[in-house]
């Protein structure tokens, strides 16, 4: 699967850019899991696991105890649905 493209819905970007303002260390965390779910977006680091009681195509990443990177993934795009707190 070869992703082309990465998107984020208003509140992915909402909490991307909190990340950005706040703590430039998970900011980080959160740039590698990016980066890796382009790579691999079923597995990797963050124990990618798929979301329960919904669509096929939504997963998440744990980017540290408390917050999860919860994405969309479609044939050759990734829509970064929330970055911040439990889904």
């Amino acid at each position: 699967m070869k992703i082309n493209r990465v998107s984020f819905s208003l509140k992915g970007l909402a909490d991307y850019q909190y990340w950005q303002g706040q703590d430039r260390k998970t900011l980080k965390v959160l740039n590698k899991l990016i980066d890796d779910i382009i790579r691999h977006p079923f597995t990797g680091i963050g124990k990618p696991e798929p979301l329960k009681y919904s669509m096929d195509n939504y997963w998440l990443r744990r980017i540290n105890k408390s917050d999860r990177i919860v994405y969309a993934v479609s044939r050759d795009s990734i829509i970064i649905i929330q970055c911040r707190f439990h889904y």
